[in-house]
């Protein structure tokens, strides 16, 4: 199948970052990302102290993390090619309700002290696999509900919220769970999850510009990985995405051992240094959101994405707390704007009847951390832990050189 792409925008007049609110589907639909990325934070924090409270083993404590991250590499890609064959709206109702089934049949089971380690296992495997097809629906649905003129405005907004609930999220649960137990964390969820159901079913979307596909799943599947490997401007942005998760993003894991070997702090000067990225993300968002994207953005992307690495090399040699505060706030910035022009990118490229298995991809590309967490863990355990985030921080460098030094099509993509 052939798909024509459509022209990437490097240089566009200055719009307002708040453009995409001014659609009632767009305000529906990220009223419902805000409660559910709170509930899925929310339940990050549940999770871990309920299994915590049930067996005290920090293994089992990783394990449900992972129930709650594998989905993503096996379901994804399969999500994005349901986005593309049946009504996306449905779909997200299904994802929706499975997420608060999930989350209210364990806030029973917890309430009447029922609940067993397995189920909270079932229950993470459950809403990671919800998680994996309710993502590349939803970013489909987000051209569906702005166009393309205000789709730069709705991701910068969608990144906002994301970031928003990742800090009121576990603030909210751990003050619930402190105050009523885990069950009530799990109830709060599960009302949230219902608010969420609602205004996706209040959303009216317009008919689709394209008839579904009439092939195999698996061959709508095929057509979208050909369609990436084929198009050196979507395949680009792609090695864009997947480069920094892979080398850069795995160095949040070893924040405990930074802060304790390399900057003689506990506790509170790793909550200090979260609390700093969490800054940095929401600063960086809010100025894209009230500035707007304009400008050469793919110029500015390699830019964000080398700083990325530059500013992780000099967190890596980092021995003073306050030094390290201000660099890592800039390491989440730099790494928020290339992702947010990467991802506007790619939506902006990909035609809709394919856009699903696109999404699919990219957010396998995105769910790739655990696997350079593992190896980068690894090699601190051999080298120590700052000689690796040095390296992560001079590949990631050197990925964003070559990436769009290797791809002209990339560099020269055109304003339309």
């Amino acid at each position: 199948m052939t798909v024509r792409a459509e022209p990437i925008s490097s240089v566009e007049p200055r719009r307002s970052g708040l453009t995409a609110l001014r659609h009632r589907n767009y305000r529906l639909l990220w009223s419902g990302m805000l409660a559910t990325s709170t509930t899925m934070w929310m339940e990050q924090l549940a999770y871990g102290w309920l299994v915590l409270e049930l067996t005290n083993s920090p293994f089992l404590l990783g394990f449900v993390g992972f129930c709650r991250a594998i989905p993503t590499i096996l379901f994804s890609l399969w999500g994005g090619v349901l986005a593309d064959r049946i009504d996306r709206k449905r779909l997200l109702l299904v994802c929706q309700s499975l997420t608060w089934a999930t989350i209210t049949s364990l806030a029973l089971l917890t309430s009447l002290r029922l609940v067993e380690v397995w189920h909270v296992f079932f229950a993470a495997f459950l809403a990671g696999t919800a998680q994996s097809f309710n993502l590349p629906t939803r970013q489909s649905i987000v051209n569906d509900s702005v166009g393309k003129d205000d789709l730069p405005s709705a991701i910068a907004l969608n990144s906002l919220s994301f970031n928003v609930s990742k800090v009121i999220g576990p603030s909210v649960a751990g003050i619930i769970v402190a105050a009523a137990g885990t069950a009530a964390v799990f109830w709060t969820e599960s009302a949230i999850m219902l608010f969420a159901l609602a205004t996706t079913f209040l959303l009216s979307l317009p008919p689709r510009s394209f008839a579904p596909s009439d092939q195999s799943p698996l061959q709508d599947l095929i057509d979208g990985f050909r369609y990436v490997r084929h198009d050196a401007v979507i395949l680009g942005l792609m090695l864009a995405a997947a480069a920094p998760v892979l080398l850069a993003w795995p160095y949040q894991t070893l924040l405990p051992v930074i802060a304790r070997d390399a900057l003689g702090t506990g506790p509170e000067g790793l909550g200090i240094l979260m609390s700093a990225s969490g800054i940095g993300a929401i600063v960086t968002i809010s100025l894209m959101v009230l500035l707007g994207q304009r400008g050469q953005r793919r110029l500015i992307q390699l830019v964000a994405m080398i700083a990325f690495g530059g500013f992780l090399m000099v967190f890596s040699q980092s021995t003073m707390l306050w030094l390290s505060v201000i660099v890592i706030a800039c390491i989440t910035g730099s790494s928020i704007l290339y992702n947010i022009l990467n991802q506007t990118a790619v939506q902006t490229y990909v035609p809709d009847r394919i856009r699903g298995r696109v999404m699919g991809i990219y957010m396998l590309a995105m769910g790739l951390n655990p696997i350079g967490a593992l190896a980068f863990g690894a090699l601190a355990g051999a080298i120590g832990v700052q000689p690796t985030v040095l390296l992560m921080g001079a590949l990631t460098v050197v990925a964003a050189i070559l990436i769009y030094w290797r791809n002209p099509a990339l560099r020269h993509a055109e304003a339309g």
